[in-house]
């Protein structure tokens, strides 16, 4: 049996981590905003940001 775990590590490039903090950064404004009124209009854009983005990066882990 492959010792395959969540907990692997793996290693990203600088642009690899801007990705990843944008789709924190999308996920945290659209879930945890403070002032919902402010982003109404935005949540899909940001759910459809933090969606492509963390896709990514759970990609580059997946293969790494």
């Amino acid at each position: 049996m492959p010792d395959e775990s969540i907990f692997k590590d793996f290693t990203l490039k600088w642009q690899q981590v801007g990705i990843f903090k944008i789709a924190v950064l999308s996920i945290g404004i659209a879930i945890g905003s403070m002032r919902p009124e402010l982003f109404k209009g935005w949540i899909p854009f940001l759910f459809l940001l933090f969606l492509i983005s963390g896709g990514y990066v759970a990609y580059v882990w997946w293969k790494q």
